[in-house]
């Protein structure tokens, strides 16, 4: 895919886009058929996904599988499936190679989420009259229905506003913000994932406030165990794990309550968060990424992990 992408998504070991016509193609691990080709053969190229050539508005990647929302608002979903991840009712243990409908989700979707682990995985939706829906794994409580039951098609999350505005997910735990710069996260909690200022870790199946309000959120994220945010000013704020610095802070220490970002200021316009790293578009156009870089992850030429900031070297179109 040379030119006429769209946007791109990642998950733990794969990749896949969104061309300028609609169409998606996938590249990487493929063990579980998260690369919606009819196969199970790893690709260092990208290849269709077979069935979506068209009508594709955004991806969402968990660890081992993969969805779209379609422009007529309604989601498909394949790969792993072994939790009911592709809400389609089923489980296959070996996962689904193709696209397939999740089960009463053929339209009114605006937006979607997905997480999960290499054993397990889960799914959310944004609706356009603001409510969420959730469905896969759930031992955590990351589905916000209330239990710990994994569940095979859409669940409504409750205990949640009605003008919910993004949605994110992580490892085992999800978040979703409002309107009115509210933000609720619900499931795994051992990192300080919720961001609530409980010195619990115990897991929550019920969405709780993280301890602030934000004002308006114009970028949500959520990696493998931390959230950050950019709120009406342009701050970045981060809550959660920060074994590896990923919460931007200058230290090691994990945060259960919102911290901003004070070397990024005000002038963050979006926020990308990865298992343990994160990276923010500055509204200069310029890129700086913090956290885990063992893998060369945070782009600044180095291999050492930061707890600040760092600029991503290269041309940033």
């Amino acid at each position: 895919m040379e030119s006429g992408v769209k946007s791109v998504s990642l998950g733990t070991y794969h990749s896949c886009a969104v061309s300028n016509s609609g169409g998606v193609k996938c590249w990487g691990h493929n063990g579980a058929g998260q690369l919606g080709d009819g196969s199970r053969s790893h690709r260092k190229n990208a290849v269709e996904v077979i069935g979506l050539l068209n009508g594709v508005s955004k991806l969402a990647l968990g660890s081992y599988h993969s969805c779209a929302l379609l422009l007529t608002g309604g989601v498909k979903c394949w790969g792993q499936g072994s939790s009911g991840q592709l809400g389609n009712g089923t489980r296959p243990l070996f996962g689904q190679d193709l696209p397939t409908e999740v089960t009463g989700l053929d339209s009114g979707v605006k937006a979607i989420s997905a997480g999960g682990t290499i054993i397990d995985g889960q799914t959310c939706a944004l609706l356009n009259s603001g409510k969420v829906k959730c469905w896969g794994a759930n031992i955590d409580g990351q589905l916000g229905n209330g239990t710990t039951t994994n569940a095979l098609t859409p669940t409504d999350v409750v205990n949640i506003s009605s003008d919910v505005v993004s949605i994110s997910g992580g490892n085992s735990f999800n978040c979703a913000a409002s309107s009115t710069g509210v933000v609720k996260c619900w499931g795994e909690n051992f990192g300080n994932e919720l961001g609530s200022g409980s010195i619990s870790s115990l897991a929550q199946p019920l969405p709780i406030q993280v301890g602030k309000i934000f004002g308006e959120i114009s970028s949500l994220a959520s990696g493998g165990s931390h959230s950050c945010l950019v709120d009406s000013v342009g701050e970045t704020i981060c809550w959660g794990r920060n074994y590896e610095g990923q919460l931007g802070t200058g230290t090691d220490e994990a945060s259960r309550d919102p911290s901003a970002i004070k070397a990024l200021g005000t002038n963050v316009a979006k926020v990308a968060a990865g298992g343990s790293h994160t990276c923010a578009l500055m509204k200069t156009g310029d890129l700086k990424c913090w956290g885990y870089n063992e893998r060369g992850q945070l782009g600044d030429g180095s291999k050492i992990s930061s707890s600040r900031p760092v600029s991503v070297i290269g041309p940033h179109p």
